[in-house]
């Protein structure tokens, strides 16, 4: 990027301001150099549409990790959650720890977590029908 400034610096920017003689001779006697947005604006599209194609992706960038720290909250509401529901089913409440587990599966992709939940309630369902026999 250094060299394409300097580039624009030392070699264009020149060219373009001696398209301009006319006014650089006619404003001599002023102590201030004018120099005309037509020039301007054929040194720096380039510049512009560089700036604005790395705002775009500057924006999507941003909304990539945005993206990803929000499945990053979820997953660590869903452990949460899940580490809950463990506690509980351990501790003989297993309707309240279902009710966590619940709460996993509406927030969690991870499929080692949805495994477990789903056999320790296949498990709990099994328990609870040899208990009615």
């Amino acid at each position: 990027m250094k060299t394409r400034h300097a580039l624009f610096i030392f070699v264009l920017l020149p060219a373009f301001v001696l398209n301009d003689v006319q006014a650089l001779e006619a404003s001599r006697d002023k102590k201030t150099i004018e120099i005309g947005p037509e020039t301007v604006k054929k040194g720096m599209p380039s510049y512009a549409y560089d700036f604005k194609r790395l705002v775009r992706e500057a924006e999507k960038n941003i909304g990539k990790v945005n993206r990803e720290l929000e499945a990053k909250e979820k997953e660590k509401s869903a452990k949460e959650h899940f580490e809950r529901g463990k506690r509980l089913y351990e501790s003989g409440k297993p309707d309240e720890a279902e009710k966590e587990w619940q709460k996993t599966l509406k927030l969690t992709k991870d499929p080692r977590i949805r495994k477990y939940i789903r056999q320790t309630e296949k498990k709990e369902r099994q328990e609870r029908h040899r208990q009615k026999k």
